[in-house]
């Protein structure tokens, strides 16, 4: 373990802060703005980080630099950095705009092209290269060129590990977009072409070659707003995303009201069960920079966001439908509903070998609605949320209600022959998980600078194997828990004094973990050990932080505690988290 102070390889370190403000003295002359985020955490799990974020943005005339600079031993997630991790050097002009450097980019709805760099999750999928556009009227160009390397994470290879990346693939990268700007139209025709080099398992080298043709079409109008986007790619698969959302004053008793619904149908590979998430010997399907919608309700709420629906780009199709009221002046209610699956059923026959309708054709089964069906992975939510404020605003509510489930994994679906000729489901095995949440959340303003914040949420999980043998004409349900459910909680409360400082205590606690879970050693804190008479230490993860604001521009924040790990989503893309327990975690960012 080491200090905050003084930590490993110090002359790097060093050298790596007297760069960012000599910088700053020697480029006095030209505007700029930067940023520095700096994160230390120890803990008793050894789940330990030291990372150092350092952005610093130049502007002259119409040009700008933008650097970013790591140090990072070790990073909370992914390899060890010292030095620079991002540069680009753009110019804006009337007859053109060029980049040149690390790229981010994003084309109608990125199903085509969305590159971006979520350190959250440890995904970059920048591209390096020369970005050209070039505006003329009502119509614009551009010219994209470049390579990407991006580190991904496969458990058919050697030295998978839970916080570093294992797999490495590399693309040249060469596209074009001709985009067409009308009134409250935009039209736009996109083409990407992609040469991936990377290695399978038996370490020999692997090319392949992508093309992305695309189209993609907006409007919006005070009372109407459309998305439509759909691409070919390979001339193999094909992907359709589109949404559409109305937008009504005085519609029955409310204010305002909004009625929305988003639709996908993404099948761009046909694969089994078994090598669904297979990255290393099927490189078809879609590639790492088509980060498309989700057409699934991403939550801020900490247990349900626990329960995301892993994003199949491959073979989904789904939608999302919603309506969003404004009630009197106080008060909003939203209700949502989603549903999504996969295109086809994957089946085994008497030797467990997967086979499916389509394999060898070339016509393939599509479906345009997602079904219930267990055998096509589907995912399922309603929610409903209410939220809003007295009438001195003082007092502010947020309520919601959410029922999700879905089919995780296929492990078996074997189907036989009777004696009259007709096939038969003989026996099954699936992963599935099953939850009602309940988040609440109040803020009480006290002063005009003051104010409570408390938050309660409760879960009751279902989650385990659901299994029917040959020998047995029942199903049954074998749970990952020591009981048949997990009832989850969490309790947040806290204090404000805008715009100086804050705290907050967050208790994490369940009845039961997984069996997996269990076996693990627990390094409980000095607050969890405290309240062991009302919380079980070995199923509590409490926390306890602080933070405070020098001034507008410093901010310092210090915590102390445990937190629960599991699967974080982000951009459609999970990761699992490990727990932080018993440690502190220190945080610093400045502008300047």
């Amino acid at each position: 373990m080491y200090s905050i102070f003084y930590p490993k390889k110090k002359t790097i370190f060093k050298l790596f802060l007297f760069s960012f403000f000599q910088l700053s003295v020697l480029l006095s002359q030209v505007s700029y703005s930067s940023s520095l985020i700096s994160n230390f955490a120890t803990s008793k799990n050894n789940f330990n980080y030291f990372e150092n974020y350092y952005d610093l943005n130049l502007l002259y005339n119409n040009w700008n630099l933008w650097i970013e600079m790591e140090y990072s031993n070790p990073p909370a997630l992914g390899y060890g950095r010292s030095g620079m991790r991002n540069m680009r050097l753009e110019y804006s002009g009337n007859k053109a705009n060029l980049k040149i450097g690390d790229l981010y980019e994003f084309w109608g709805n990125g199903l085509v092209l969305n590159s971006l760099d979520d350190k959250s999750i440890d995904f970059n999928n920048g591209i390096k290269g020369i970005y050209l556009n070039i505006p003329y009227a009502f119509l614009e160009m551009d010219f994209l060129i470049g390579k990407q390397a991006i580190n991904r994470s496969s458990n058919r290879i050697p030295g998978f590990n839970e916080r570093i990346h294992n797999y490495r693939s590399d693309f040249n990268i060469l596209g074009n977009r001709l985009k067409l700007n009308l009134d409250n139209i935009d039209i736009s025709l996109h083409y990407l072409s992609a040469k991936q080099n990377d290695r399978t398992v038996d370490d020999s080298l692997s090319v392949f070659d992508h093309e992305i043709i695309g189209l993609n079409l907006n409007y919006f109008s005070n009372y109407f707003g459309f998305l439509f986007e759909l691409v070919s790619k390979d001339n193999n698969g094909n992907g359709l995303f589109s949404d559409i959302n109305i937008y009504l004053s005085d519609f029955l008793f409310t204010d305002f009201t909004t009625f929305g619904i988003g639709y996908k149908n993404y099948f761009f590979s046909n694969r089994s069960p078994s090598n669904r998430w297979d990255i290393v010997d099927d490189k078809s399907g879609y590639i790492p920079f088509q980060q498309m919608p989700t057409v699934f309700m991403a939550h801020n709420s900490i247990l349900i966001s626990r329960l995301t629906h892993v994003i199949d780009y491959n073979d989904e199709v789904g939608y999302n439908a919603y309506i969003k009221m404004n009630m009197l002046r106080n008060s909003t209610i939203m209700l949502s509903y989603s549903l999504l699956s996969r295109n086809s059923e994957w089946k085994m026959n008497e030797n467990f070998e997967w086979f499916s309708e389509s394999n060898g054709s070339s016509n393939i089964t599509r479906l345009f609605l997602p079904t219930k069906d267990a055998f096509f992975n589907p995912a399922e939510e309603i929610y409903l949320e209410i939220d809003g404020y007295d009438n001195k605003d003082i007092f502010y509510y947020k309520l919601a209600f959410s029922k999700m489930n879905s089919v995780v994994d296929i492990f078996e679906n074997q189907w036989l022959m009777n004696d009259k000729n007709n096939l038969y489901r003989s026996s099954f095995s699936y992963e599935l998980k099953d939850a009602i949440s309940v988040p609440l959340s109040l803020l009480i303003k006290l002063t005009e600078r003051n104010s409570i914040n408390i938050a309660f949420e409760y879960q009751k999980l279902k989650k385990g194997f659901k299994t029917l043998s040959s020998n047995t004409n029942n199903s049954q349900f074998f749970s990952n828990f020591t009981k048949d459910f997990q009832f989850n909680r969490y309790i947040g409360i806290g204090f404000s004094s805008s715009p100086k400082w804050s705290i907050n205590l967050g208790i994490d606690y369940t009845d039961t973990e997984e069996r997996i879970v269990l076996e693990k050693d627990r390094f409980s804190n000095k607050i969890e050990d405290l309240l062991s008479p009302i919380f079980d230490p070995s199923l509590t993860w409490i926390n306890f932080e602080s933070s405070y604001n020098l001034n507008q521009n410093y901010r310092l924040s210090i915590s102390y505690g445990s937190k629960r790990g599991g699967v974080y989503c982000s951009n459609g893309i999970c990761r699992y988290i490990q727990p932080f327990e018993n440690g502190f975690n220190f945080e610093v960012i400045a502008l300047f």
